[in-house]
C-alpha cells in the first residue's frame, strides 16, 4: 500500500519509482522496457534520467548499447533517494512546517510557500484527500493545523521524521537529545523494559513527537489502566527531583496527565512488558490465554513441520501477542514513502519461501481468531518479528538446506586441489561438501558421472556440458567464495 506516495507530484513518484526499479534489479534496461514498466514515453523517461544524473552525486547512471544501469558506492543507502523526495515534496513540506508551527494562518503560510490562494486551497484539498485514504487526520483551515485522530497524526509524524532524516540525525530542536534519552532510559529501566540502541533511536523520535504534540495541548482519551503502572514510579527514590529536572531540560512539566501521554504507546490493554507478566495474565485473562494458547500451537506446528527449536519460546509469545497490538504505536510498523520493512521480508521470503508461506498463514489465522483487523502492514511487521526474534532461526533453517557437493580439480597437482579445499572449508558455510578425485586417468565422462552439484578448476573444460561448472583461471580465491555461495543460493532456491 503506497497511498502517501501521492503527496508527491506524478513526476516524482516516477522518478522515485524508477531509482526504485535500477537500483532493486541492479541490470541493464533498455528504454523500452522501463518507459513500458514506468507508464511514459521513452522522451519523459530520458528526461527524468538527465534530471536525475544532476540531482543525485551519489549515483552513476550510466548509458550505453546494453540500455541503462545505475551504480554507486557501498556507502550509499536507499536513504538518500527518500530523503531527497521529501525534501522536493511541497506537500510534505507543509505538514512539517505545521508540525513546529501551532495556528498558522492561511495568508502566512501563502506567503511562506509562494501559493496564490488558488493553489493554497487545492494543495489543502489534496493533502486532505490523499492522507485520510489511510489515516483519521487533516489540516484544519485558519488557523492551519494538522488534528484528527492524535494517535494517528502522531504516528505519522513519528514515522515521517523516521524516514525523513538520517538516523543518526536529531530532527527537533525545541528538544535536547539526551534529555529525551535520559528521560526514556530512567522510565524503561525502572519497567524493566530492555534497552538496546535501536529501542532507544526509535522511541526517542516516537516519544518525541509525543511530547511536542502535548506541549501543544493534543491529548489522546485515555485508558483506565494507568494507576497500576502510575504506582511503579511513584514509590521511586527521589523520583519527584527527577521529574522536575526532565521537565526544565524538556520544557514540558511532567506531571501525571503528561506522563500518561507520553507513556500511552505502552499504558493500553494487551501489552505486556515482560513475558513472565503476559504467561501470569494468561492464567486469569481469558483473551491472554487464548493468544497465548494460539502462538504457541503455531510455534509447536513449524517446529515439528520443519524441524526446529526454539530457545526463546516465553519471550516470543510476548513479541507476536504484542506486535498484534502495536498498531501505529511502534515505528515501521507502517511506511509513508519508505517501505524498509517490506525489503527485509522479500530477502527472508527468497530464501525460505516455504516457511515465509506457513508462517503467514498462521499468523492470518492468529489474527482471524482474535478478531483483528487484517492488516497488512501489521501482518508485515508480525512476519518480520518472527524471523528476527526468534532466536537463531536462521541458522537452522539454512542447515536445513540441502549441502552443495563441489568437486574440486585441479591441473597442477593433489596438493593444489586439498589447499582449495582447505581454503574453501574456512570462507565458505558449512553447507558445503568439498572432495576431490583420486584418479590418475580422470575423464570427463568421470566428473559428469560424480555425485557433484558443481565442478571447480583452474581449467578450461569445453567438453563438460553435464555439470555446473566454474573455472579459477581468472578468479581470484576469494571470488570464487562469491561465486559458490552465489551458486549455493541459487541451488537451494530454485
Amino acid at each position: 500500500m503506497k497511498k502517501m506516495r501521492l503527496l508527491l507530484s506524478k513526476k516524482q513518484r516516477r522518478q522515485l519509482q524508477l531509482l526504485e526499479i535500477l537500483i532493486k534489479e541492479k541490470r541493464w534496461f533498455h528504454l523500452k522496457e522501463l518507459a513500458t514498466r514506468l507508464d511514459c514515453t521513452e522522451r519523459s523517461l530520458k528526461e527524468d534520467l538527465s534530471n536525475l544524473r544532476s540531482t543525485f552525486d551519489e549515483f552513476l547512471i550510466e548509458s550505453s548499447t546494453n540500455g541503462i544501469k545505475i551504480a554507486y558506492e557501498d556507502s550509499i543507502g536507499l536513504e538518500v533517494v527518500y530523503h531527497h523526495f521529501y525534501k522536493e515534496s511541497q506537500a510534505f513540506a507543509l505538514i512539517e512546517y505545521l508540525f513546529f508551527h501551532k495556528d498558522v494562518s492561511n495568508e502566512f503560510i501563502c506567503k511562506k510557500f509562494n501559493l496564490s490562494y488558488q493553489s493554497f486551497y487545492r494543495l489543502i484539498r489534496t493533502i486532505n484527500q490523499k492522507l485520510q485514504t489511510k489515516y483519521n487526520v487533516k489540516i484544519n483551515l485558519n488557523p492551519l493545523n494538522l488534528i484528527g485522530d492524535e494517535t494517528d497524526v502522531r504516528f505519522f509524524y513519528a514515522q515521517y521524521f523516521a524516514e525523513r532524516n538520517y538516523y543518526m540525525e536529531w530532527p527537533f530542536p525545541e528538544f535536547k537529545e539526551n534529555a529525551v534519552t535520559d528521560l526514556i532510559t530512567f522510565f524503561f529501566k525502572l519497567y524493566g523494559y530492555p534497552l538496546t540502541f535501536s529501542v532507544i533511536k526509535s522511541y526517542k523520535v516516537l516519544l518525541t513527537v509525543y511530547l511536542s504534540r502535548i506541549k501543544q495541548g493534543y491529548f489522546i482519551d485515555m485508558p483506565t489502566t494507568f494507576d497500576e503502572y502510575k504506582e511503579l514510579y511513584q514509590g521511586v527514590e527521589n523520583v519527584e527531583e527527577m521529574l522536575r529536572y526532565f521537565s526544565l531540560q524538556l520544557g514540558v512539566e511532567l506531571n501525571e496527565k503528561v506522563l500518561e501521554q507520553f507513556f500511552i504507546i505502552f499504558i493500553q490493554e494487551n501489552f505486556y512488558f515482560s513475558p513472565e507478566s503476559l504467561i501470569e495474565a494468561s492464567k486469569t485473562d481469558e483473551y491472554a490465554k487464548n493468544s497465548t494458547t494460539f502462538i504457541k500451537d503455531m510455534f509447536k506446528d513449524l517446529c515439528y513441520t520443519y524441524d526446529l527449536e526454539i530457545e526463546n519460546l516465553d519471550e516470543m509469545l510476548m513479541h507476536v501477542h504484542n506486535t498484534s497490538h502495536l498498531v501505529r504505536r511502534e515505528l515501521f510498523s507502517e511506511f509513508l514513502l519508505f517501505d524498509i520493512k517490506t525489503n527485509t521480508n522479500e530477502d527472508f521470503m527468497s530464501i525460505f519461501p516455504a516457511f515465509y508461506d506457513d508462517l503467514k498463514n498462521h499468523l492470518i489465522t492468529y489474527m482471524k481468531t482474535m478478531k483483528h483487523d487484517l492488516n497488512e502492514e501489521i501482518l508485515k511487521h508480525m512476519i518480520y518479528t518472527v524471523y528476527t526474534h526468534w532466536e537463531r532461526l536462521l541458522p537452522q533453517l539454512l542447515r536445513r538446506r540441502k549441502s552443495i557437493k563441489v568437486l574440486i580439480i585441479s591441473r597442477f597437482d593433489d596438493h593444489h586441489a586439498k589447499s582449495m579445499i582447505d581454503f574453501l572449508n574456512f570462507y565458505c558455510t558449512d553447507n558445503f561438501e568439498f572432495s576431490q578425485m583420486i584418479k590418475y586417468n580422470l575423464t570427463v565422462k568421470d566428473i559428469e558421472a560424480s555425485d557433484a552439484d558443481v565442478v571447480v578448476a583452474n581449467f578450461m573444460m569445453p567438453e563438460l556440458k553435464k555439470k555446473p561448472f566454474i573455472c579459477t583461471s581468472s578468479l581470484s580465491s576469494l571470488e570464487l567464495v562469491e561465486k559458490l555461495n552465489a551458486f549455493f543460493y541459487d541451488f537451494t532456491s530454485a
